[in-house]
């Protein structure tokens, strides 16, 4: 399977600096090629956010230019990957707090991170950053927000439309490097040719249901139409719309 793939990041329309932290690559190996993309959510509330989401980052993004290669070999790489996710997970937190302890101060960040190898994707997911799965004419959010909101939803006390429209929104039950110990949920499923990723931040979907998602995105079906122009358009138009957070976008598409 081949990638074609464009990430755009903005401070939005308040925020003096961007928090967020990016990555995306694709890698040609001898078993195909693979793709990695994250989007960190430094919390604007706390301080050095985009430290934070930088180390998470930068370190999922060394686990794939240096370690990935050693488990693609194996038939299911499922539980490797998850295992070695987790690992990655304990340290940048440990490491997070280590960092807030000498600076005396507090920093946390979300994590989206979404690999695409083999007919097959593997993600992860702390905070309320966010993976939308497209494939022909629907999208779907496949990761969980870890929010109070989104918890109340679970247990049936909220609707969509009370979540998009709550002042509690934005606060999250779990994040990296604020609690002594965190864990990611983890998502797997097939992927075939023309299905589409986006991995985001709040800024982008903040307010918005599926559907609105889908037509902020240029609609349906989502496998037509340049990237560039979808994620670059998505973007503008929440700046314009007066948004304040800080927006980052990653879309990815499967080619071939």
């Amino acid at each position: 399977m081949r990638f074609r793939y464009y990430l755009k990041s903005d401070k939005g329309g308040f925020r003096e600096n961007n928090q967020d932290s990016a990555y995306a690559r694709s890698i040609r190996t001898s078993k195909g090629h693979a793709f990695l993309g994250i989007v960190c959510d430094g919390m604007g509330g706390l301080s050095h956010g985009e430290l934070a989401s930088k180390t998470v980052a930068d370190a999922f993004a060394e686990w794939f230019e240096q370690e990935f290669r050693y488990i693609m070999y194996d038939g299911d790489i499922s539980q490797a990957v998850f295992v070695q996710w987790s690992q990655i997970v304990t340290s940048v937190n440990s490491e997070l707090r280590r960092i807030s302890g000498e600076m005396g101060c507090q920093m946390g960040t979300t994590l989206s991170v979404v690999l695409l190898f083999s007919g097959r994707y593997y993600s992860a997911q702390i905070g309320d950053s966010r993976v939308y799965l497209m494939s022909g004419e629907d999208i779907c959010q496949i990761t969980r927000d870890h929010s109070l909101v989104a918890d109340m939803a679970q247990k049936g006390l909220m609707t969509e439309n009370e979540i998009n429209s709550s002042s509690n929104r934005n606060v999250l039950t779990r994040c990296l490097g604020v609690m002594e110990s965190v864990s990611a949920d983890y998502y797997s499923g097939e992927i075939v040719k023309n299905d589409s990723f986006l991995l985001c931040s709040d800024g982008l979907y903040s307010g918005l249901s599926c559907v609105q998602m889908a037509g902020l995105l240029g609609g349906a079906p989502f496998h037509k139409g340049n990237i560039r122009h979808r994620v670059d358009s998505a973007v503008n138009r929440r700046i314009t719309g007066g948004e304040k957070d800080n927006i980052t976008a990653l879309m990815v598409r499967v080619v071939g």
